[in-house]
């Protein structure tokens, strides 16, 4: 794709999964190529793309339309991010040292929050955790389930959080600090090392456990590994 193509590609993109976008909001040529000051062909070819990849949906003499993802699709989805976000967490946790994991506290300050903000905060955030891993499979991945699984959130899931929008975030920066300090001197290794394994018994209970708020929920739905596990990975 042509380098004008494809930033209008991701900046469309963002605008989706950032919900800057109505899922009501009709996009259309003329008034995006206007909005990005380029010419209505690398806008179509970007539009293209973005209905191939399952971010639009083509209207035919009208225009697009941001693509919801449908119930069977969203749980196959959360399925999928929380087996990557397993093997993130496991990795923060055994490879790690405890600068790097505190400083996802940086991501934490935000205050005042609005119903739209709520997504965007929370995608930083994890694909922030994703990147410590240093894993560009890994972070491609998890960037991959979280540009298709966020949608407009959940109007009960905002008011849970709206009160203290980092306190799941929190908690769960705190469980990895613990456990990376139960591992024991010199847990933190480089990549190509054989990790240490925290025992099962100090790792339960520590992660929060959050079950999701239905098919639209974006917020922070961390589980229990164990737990999880012991479910067989499946949706409460």
């Amino acid at each position: 794709m042509p380098s004008k193509a494809m930033d209008v590609y991701e900046k469309i993109r963002d605008d989706v999964v950032k919900l800057r976008l109505r899922t009501d909001e009709l996009l259309n040529e003329k008034d995006l190529a206007e909005q990005y000051n380029v010419s209505k062909t690398p806008v179509r070819e970007a539009l293209a793309m973005l209905v191939q990849d399952g971010y639009l949906k083509k209207i035919p003499r009208v225009g697009y339309l941001i693509r919801e993802v449908t119930d069977e699709e969203y749980y196959k989805l959360i399925y999928l991010r929380y087996t990557l976000e397993k093997g993130v967490v496991q990795w923060i946790i055994e490879r790690c040292g405890d600068d790097e994991i505190a400083s996802l506290k940086e991501y934490c300050t935000a205050a005042d929050i609005s119903y739209r903000d709520l997504a965007g905060i929370n995608y930083d955030f994890h694909m922030t955790m994703a990147r410590l891993t240093k894993n560009e499979y890994l972070i491609s991945s998890v960037q991959n389930v979280f540009d298709r699984i966020i949608r407009v959130p959940s109007v009960t899931l905002f008011q849970q959080f709206q009160e203290e929008p980092h306190g799941y975030h929190l908690q769960l920066i705190d469980a990895m600090l613990a456990l990376h300090a139960a591992a024991g001197p010199g847990s933190a290794h480089s990549a190509g090392a054989d990790p240490p394994r925290v025992p099962a018994g100090r790792r339960q209970g520590l992660l929060p456990v959050r079950a999701c708020a239905g098919p639209q929920a974006t917020g922070c739905c961390f589980w229990n590994i164990d737990t999880w596990t012991a479910k067989g990975g499946k949706l409460s």
